[in-house]
């Protein structure tokens, strides 16, 4: 029988698939065409805040209701989570959110319903803590996807 992890997940751009929910968004109502592969870093901001006129985590919060209508999960993690769940692993979901994002995050969950043990939500201001931690804590477990890494 083979050892049983804690597999710890972030939610974007892992599970949830936050660039192609926010570009199809920004692509559609701004007459853009930014592509996914053009983003290689997770601020936003040095690539849309001149298509959206302001800076993008404030328009995010004003464009909330993407959690429900345009973000989608990533082809194969849905799927992928349950297997690793059949197998026996403890599977959690651990994302970094300012505070009005909580209330999307939850009812997304509700809506696609990965099958995970645990959602862990870290504050957006102690990011950086959580990074630390995981840095210290994760190299315990033999797999992590942290896309903020």
């Amino acid at each position: 029988m083979s050892e049983k992890l804690h597999i710890a997940l972030d939610l974007d751009d892992v599970v949830l698939d936050f660039v192609a929910g926010i570009l199809d968004t920004v692509n559609r109502d701004y007459d853009a065409n930014v592509q996914p592969s053009e983003i290689t870093d997770w601020n936003f901001g040095q690539f849309i805040d001149e298509i959206i006129g302001k800076p993008w985590f404030e328009w995010l919060e004003e464009h909330a209701w993407l959690w429900g209508e345009k973000f989608k999960p990533v082809p194969g993690a849905i799927g992928g989570i349950e297997k690793l769940r059949r197998a026996g692993h403890y599977i959690e979901i651990v994302t970094a959110k300012p505070e009005w994002a909580e209330d999307a995050t939850w009812l997304w969950l509700a809506k696609y319903k990965p099958r995970v043990h645990r959602l862990t939500i870290v504050p957006i201001d102690q990011e950086t803590i959580l990074r630390r931690f995981l840095r210290m804590a994760f190299p315990l477990l033999s797999f992590i996807a942290f896309a903020f890494g």
